[in-house]
């Protein structure tokens, strides 16, 4: 697929209709892009988060970057695919009505797109429109489309009772430093409820000047530090329902380093200078085998630290 990915700020639809219904919690959706009388297959492809209300995942869009129909002057365009996903801006939310309608609209100078959708058919598939208008790098575009994608797996299926790894997010980069990143991690809330948390947990001002013990609400939940987690043990936050249940999330916030050689760096509970101390060692010892963009980690009781290499 050419081109990048374009996030698109989705929010509940007002309105409903017995003909839709709601995704399938996890649900990965496949499908195609109708356009000019011909059909892209593979141009559709949505991933649901673990409670069915937001996408989740790095590889949700909607795309006419490979339609036989798209024009030469257009091939290249970011501003014909459009991703849906949580993880292109920090904090962002993307809803999925509870009867299954979602939307969204994005506009630049050049460039508008909208997606209207609906889950139907009991969650076993989804359906809607691509509208794009692209005036930019060349490229003169006036596209209205129709999509369709079928349920062909469950990427993200609700895990009772354990721990699932929700969508990260990250602050933004500066100064060529790693940026901070935030892992989330839910049982038995949900993802979507869990990121809106942990977003709401690290721009709150009560929030990051509480002591072990003491509470914030955030979202839709209450969060407090924590020297250790449970799933997690460089998580430096736990929120719940405070209803006594089980049900908890546990966020992990990465401090961004600056690099060491090729190895971008990031820490938790832990300073920058050890962190990076991690990365020359694999870099200077091992011969930099934790290259090709895997990420090797040390952990300690309630610290982590995590060096990151490209390839050679």
């Amino acid at each position: 697929m050419r081109g990048g990915l374009l996030a698109v700020a989705l929010w509940i639809a007002l309105s409903g209709s017995a003909s839709a219904s709601a995704p399938a919690l996890g649900g990965h959706y496949r499908g195609s892009v109708e356009w000019k009388g011909q059909r892209c297959q593979g141009c559709a492809e949505l991933h649901v988060a673990n409670d069915g209300l937001s996408f989740q995942g790095f590889y949700s869009y909607v795309s006419l970057g490979e339609h036989p129909r798209l024009p030469d002057s257009c091939a290249f365009n970011d501003g014909v695919i459009v991703g849906i996903d949580n993880v292109e801006r920090f904090g962002d939310q993307f809803g999925i009505a509870p009867d299954g309608y979602f939307r969204g609209t994005e506009r630049d100078k050049g460039h508008y797109a909208r997606v209207v959708g609906r889950f139907r058919a009991g969650g076993r598939a989804v359906s809607g429109t691509l509208v794009i208008r692209e005036r930019r790098d060349g490229c003169r575009l006036n596209a209205r489309t129709r999509f369709r994608a079928r349920l062909v797996g469950r990427t993200y299926p609700p895990t009772p009772g354990r721990f699932a790894e929700c969508d990260e997010f990250y602050s933004p980069l500066q100064d060529d430093v790693a940026q901070d990143r935030t892992d989330v991690f839910d049982r038995d809330v949900g993802c979507t409820t869990a990121r809106d948390a942990a977003s709401h947990r690290l721009a709150d001002a009560v929030c990051q000047h509480l002591t072990i013990g003491q509470y914030c609400a955030a979202g839709y939940l209450f969060c407090t530090p924590i020297e250790r987690g449970e799933h997690e043990a460089a998580a430096q936050t736990r929120c719940d329902r405070g209803d006594g249940t089980s049900a908890a999330v546990e966020i992990v916030a990465w401090q961004g380093c600056r690099p060491r050689y090729d190895a971008d760096v990031v820490a938790a509970n832990v300073a920058c200078q050890q962190a990076r101390a991690l990365a020359g060692f694999y870099m200077e010892n091992l011969g930099g085998r934790c290259g090709g963009f895997v990420t090797c980690s040390v952990k300690g009781t309630h610290a982590a630290s995590r060096a990151t290499t490209t390839p050679a």
